[in-house]
This record gives structure tokens, sequence and C-alpha cells, in this order.
């Protein structure tokens, strides 16, 4: 059930002995998680079309209905209503230039973190 996958997720992180395990798998898989239900909330307000609304529901509820949950952050980014979305709240280039920019300044950081600490580099 979908419930209980999110649960395991917590759980794992609170629990799990390999912190490289952690941070690279179980994390990004909360954030995609809540990333995608934000733009949900937000296609939702801004009355974007439903068809587009049912079918990342659908698919957000089918690709972490796994068990064993490995690849959620990965489902996530291939979902097509999520950049439709993404698209529709970030219309403006220079708030599209600003958040391209953070996101490489966060994968720059937290790398780089790994990367000094000896923790795997993907």
């Amino acid at each position: 059930m979908f419930g209980s996958t999110m649960a395991q997720q917590f759980s794992h992180i609170a629990n799990f002995g390999n912190h490289a395990v952690v941070y690279w798998t179980f994390i990004p898989n909360i954030l995609a998680f809540t990333v995608a239900l934000f733009m949900l909330l937000y296609a939702g307000i801004k009355r974007l079309p439903v068809i587009y609304i049912v079918y990342m529901l659908g698919y957000i509820f089918i690709s972490f209905a796994p068990s064993w949950l490995l690849s959620g952050a990965r489902y996530i980014v291939v979902c097509v209503p999520l950049f439709i979305f993404l698209g529709h709240a970030v219309d403006k280039k220079v708030v599209h230039g600003v958040l391209i920019l953070l996101a490489f300044l966060a994968g720059l950081v937290f790398m780089t973190r790994e990367f000094l600490l000896g923790g795997p580099i993907f």
C-alpha cells in the first residue's frame, strides 16, 4: 500500500545504519514526493487541466506503491505533467534563472560535502 511505503521511507531515514543510503535514496524520495504534491496543489489552485492532475496523481500513487521503494525520485523526474505545472508556475525568466542557479548551487554544495567526507558520488 502507498501509505505503508511512505511510512517505511520515514522509518528508514530515522533508523537505517548506512547514512550514505539515507542521503542518496530515502531523503530524495521524500523530497521528490513532497515537490510533486505541492505541484499538484498548485495545479488544483490554478485550475490547470484536470486530465493532467488525475494522471499525475495516479502516477504518483502507483510509482510510490512498491514495498521497497528505492527509485521514487527517479520515477517522479519523468512525470510529464510535473514539468507542465512547473513551467506554468515559473513563467518569468528572472525567477527561472534564479531557481536554476539555486538548484545547481545546492547540488554543488551537497556533492562537495559528500566528496570531502569520503561518501559515494554517483
